[in-house]
């Protein structure tokens, strides 16, 4: 359990208007706010669960992705999943937005895909979601062998 004093006894309202910090984040009443739903929601929800739930289909869509050599260097670490794929990462990327899914590009010159989806998706979003990743990796890779 975290323990913190009641919202009201945060940052009173005299302290937010003395404040010589310039950080947006750490200073705003949004920003903690934010922390403290934030502490809400790990208080309660069981997060390594969550953790599990958000892993075993990254986990699967690894499995796949090697089984088939749609990528090089996977790794695939609790709810998280990256990777290099053997097709263009950027067109991934831009094909998987076409499809309404959101993935990102990284590494030193945007060569990996990192997938780290919140611990809040719903896991028939998730599932859904790693089905298009895949399916574009199948067609680029049988366009590639053709």
């Amino acid at each position: 359990m975290i323990r913190r004093p009641p919202r009201s006894t945060l940052f009173p309202y005299t302290t937010l208007f003395r404040s010589v910090l310039a950080h947006t984040f750490q200073t705003s009443a949004i920003g903690c706010y934010a922390a403290c739903a934030v502490a809400d929601y790990i208080d309660a929800h069981d997060v390594e669960a969550d953790c599990r739930r958000v892993a075993e289909p990254l986990a699967d869509a690894a499995a796949r992705i090697a089984e088939n050599n749609w990528a090089r260097d996977i790794y695939q670490i609790g709810p998280s999943l990256s990777f290099r794929p053997v097709m263009n990462a950027g067109d991934l990327v831009k094909e998987c937005f076409s499809d309404r899914v959101l993935i990102l590009g990284g590494g030193m010159e945007g060569e990996r895909i990192r997938i780290a989806p919140p611990l809040t998706i719903a896991s028939e979003d998730l599932r859904d979601a790693l089905e298009v990743i895949l399916s574009r990796l199948s067609t680029a890779s049988s366009l590639g062998s053709e």
